[in-house]
């Protein structure tokens, strides 16, 4: 019998990706903001000393996405569920970080 698949976003479900994304705003706005303690996943929000390009600027650094890290136990579920179903990694990027991102 075939598997159902399954899909898993990458950002912030896999990767912890908002983790070096605060840092490297803090630095750059010297700003704050607890990236174990966000409110929620709207940047725009929560970096509030930045405009939505400088925000998402940070993004644009060929190097940051070498930084996000495996969120934990993240890997030991996505074998799990891969007993049953066949999983696939989505996500949603802006065309400019396309080639880095992946």
């Amino acid at each position: 019998m075939k598997k159902k698949t399954i899909a898993i976003d990458l950002d912030n479900t896999i990767w912890a990706m908002s983790t070096p994304w605060v840092k490297i705003y803090n630095r750059r706005f010297n700003d704050n903001v607890d990236p174990d303690n966000l409110p929620c996943y709207n940047m725009v929000n929560i970096m509030t000393k930045a405009s939505v390009e400088g925000i998402y600027k940070i993004l644009e650094a060929p190097t940051f996405w070498y930084l996000p890290k495996l969120m934990e136990g993240a890997y030991k579920y996505i074998e799990k569920l891969n007993e049953e179903y066949d999983v696939v990694i989505v996500t949603r990027t802006n065309y400019r970080v396309c080639k880095d991102k992946f």
